[in-house]
């Protein structure tokens, strides 16, 4: 059997009985009531006219309160205010210019830039062309047009490369130029249609070169038929004496052109034809060679 005290439990407090409740519908009502004061404010900005365009308007009103609010009878104004940003559109197609004004106190340099100085034109050399006479000499072509003796006498101790001129010919040029104070400046003589040779001042002394020109090779052809001799033949086919003669040196070991050679006989060959400057210089070797002789064909082809 179990003994147990029994003690009657006190009934709880009504405090903790009633829990108490947040006040709800008040605070719906006053939030209600806000969310309508903003509606209107913003309606009544977005329809007045004074704010488009995005310009900065200030609008001046005044209103006049009652002596229960205030007790100064003065209107009080209130102004409203409009922003001009502007759009995009008028800001990028119509950019206004400004002036920026450097500002006080910056030091400001001045770059210098520095041009090269005008190349001077070296003066015109002006040269003087003779043709040498028969009995023509150096000593008299310096003679004849006032160059001096003792110049002459210099050039001529550079040696092998002036001895030509102790053995000058008739026909060729002879060119000289002369400096503003009379002076000597050089002289040219035309050795041939390829080579010149070229004197000049170098200072105190003088300096010697030959100068050749380029040659342009063509290859010619030409046949003759033998009547009486080699020589006449060759004439007649335009062959100069010494393409005549290398023609016989050529089939000289086979053909006797002396003995051998007949009537009837014929030749055909092609040869080198030098140029210069356009016009032919001279001939040159013979490439290859066809002789008949009484029936019978002899060839010859250069090699190189």
């Amino acid at each position: 059997m179990l003994k147990t005290d029994f003690k009657p439990r006190k009934p709880r407090s009504l405090i903790f009985s009633e829990q108490k409740r947040f006040p709800v519908i008040p605070v719906i009502l006053v939030v209600s009531a806000l969310i309508l004061i903003i509606w209107g404010i913003s309606s009544q900005t977005n329809s007045d006219p004074s704010v488009s365009n995005g310009e900065l308007k200030i609008v001046e009103t005044e209103t006049e309160t009652g002596s229960e609010t205030t007790d100064s009878k003065s209107p009080i104004k209130s102004y409203s205010i409009d922003l001009n940003l502007g759009s995009a559109e008028s800001e990028t197609t119509n950019p206004t210019p400004r002036l920026v004004k450097p500002k006080q106190g910056l030091q400001t340099k001045q770059a210098t830039v520095t041009l090269p100085p005008e190349k001077k034109l070296a003066p015109e050399i002006k040269w003087v062309q003779t043709k040498i006479k028969r009995g023509d000499s150096t000593a008299k072509l310096f003679s004849r047009h006032g160059l001096s003796a003792r110049e002459l006498y210099e050039i001529m101790q550079l040696g092998k490369d002036t001895a030509i001129l102790k053995r000058v010919q008739a026909g060729h040029v002879f060119e000289y130029s002369v400096e503003s104070n009379g002076a000597l400046y050089g002289i040219r003589y035309h050795i041939n249609k390829l080579n010149t040779l070229i004197v000049l001042k170098d200072g105190d002394s003088w300096r010697a070169t030959t100068e050749t020109k380029p040659v342009e090779i063509r290859n010619a052809n030409a046949s003759g038929v033998i009547e009486s001799s080699l020589f006449l033949a060759g004439k007649r086919a335009g062959l100069t004496d010494s393409l005549v003669m290398e023609l016989a040196g050529i089939f000289g070991w086979d053909i006797d052109f002396i003995l051998d050679i007949r009537e009837g006989d014929s030749f055909t060959l092609i040869y080198e034809e030098k140029y210069v400057e356009g016009e032919k210089y001279a001939n040159g070797v013979i490439l290859a060679a066809e002789f008949v002789n009484q029936g019978k064909s002899f060839k010859a082809v250069r090699y190189t």
